[in-house]
């Protein structure tokens, strides 16, 4: 145990996200607990990075209050993972899809760690160094959270499925990833795989849609689809390109992309502009204009990004 002081600590995105947002009435009265008592537990980190007690340190910052540290001993990321994971799994203000979650991210740092202490496995790896068959199975897990709720057999595998699913929509976009543990946005288990599939601007603008009207099939629909398919085609072709032989690498351009966006962004304002004179909307189909419809949704929304990043910001 360190001995009481203010300190300056670090948040990892990763180790936070685990841990869900307290109750607003508990948030309330742990605020005025350390306004006037003090943080009388110590705050759990690990490199002097914060896995638990985020609410305690930020009250302790904002009334410059000193605290206690707790570090943790471990030597991988994987360990403070599982540990955290565990830990959030006790807490009674779990929602369902943020107790599949913790058990996900249990299970999945399991996994990891035992990679990460056996790190390398072939023909020369010594005996004592091979990794134990069989040494991690979704059984044994269940028998170490036997007494959490939530935990039936053959289930822990898929949710380290959704966990990864939740960690994919977070890089995309951090409020929708939120509004899905938090069950302020729902979706079934095998629709949030396929939302963390989607790019970032397709991500939002189906949110938004299935939000305002419930309408799932937006999910589904060929014009998602096709463009998916078409994307991961044009990647297997590239791979399978003959490469020239002898490579001569251009020098490193840092404005190459944006040069090149910028001289084709002209052509899309013709085509709109285009259309726009010369189609027939009053006697198109409803579904050609959804589709066209949802394509501008996602390019509008990839718009805002580009912007935000030109402005260094982020969304």
């Amino acid at each position: 145990m360190s001995k009481r002081k203010q300190y300056k600590l670090a948040i990892d995105e990763e180790f936070r996200r685990i841990v869900p947002p307290m109750p607003q009435d508990r948030l309330d009265m742990l605020r005025r607990q350390i306004r006037y008592f003090g943080c009388d537990h110590p705050i759990i980190t690990w490199h002097r990075i914060i896995v638990y007690s985020y609410e305690e340190y930020a009250f302790c910052e904002e009334f410059q209050l000193p605290f206690t540290i707790k570090e943790l001993e471990y030597n991988f990321r994987s360990e403070v993972i599982n540990y955290v994971s565990k830990k959030c799994l006790y807490l009674d203000y779990l929602t369902d899809e943020w107790n599949r979650y913790c058990i996900g991210k249990f299970y999945e740092s399991k996994k990891q760690l035992l990679i990460d202490n056996y790190p390398i496995q072939n023909q020369f790896t010594p005996q004592e160094l091979k990794r134990p068959a069989n040494m991690l199975t979704s059984e044994m897990c269940e028998k170490e959270l036997a007494d959490l709720r939530g935990i039936k057999h053959g289930t822990i595998s898929k949710y380290g499925t959704f966990a990864g699913a939740i960690d994919t929509i977070y890089s995309k976009s951090k409020d929708i990833a939120y509004e899905l543990l938090s069950e302020k946005f729902r979706l079934s288990h095998d629709n949030t795989i396929l939302l963390s599939r989607l790019t970032a601007p397709e991500v939002i603008v189906v949110r938004d849609r299935i939000m305002s009207d419930g309408d799932l099939s937006i999910l589904h629909s060929g014009t998602l689809r096709n463009h998916h398919v078409a994307k991961i085609k044009a990647e297997t072709d590239s791979k399978y390109k003959k490469a020239p032989e002898i490579k001569q690498m251009p020098k490193y351009d840092p404005n190459a992309e944006i040069s090149s966006l910028t001289l084709t962004i002209p052509s899309w304002i013709s085509s709109i502009e285009r259309t726009c004179s010369s189609a027939d909307f009053e006697h198109a189909t409803p579904e050609a204009l959804d589709k066209l419809g949802l394509k501008l949704q996602i390019l509008q929304e990839a718009i805002n990004i580009l912007i935000a990043a030109t402005k260094g910001e982020s969304i």
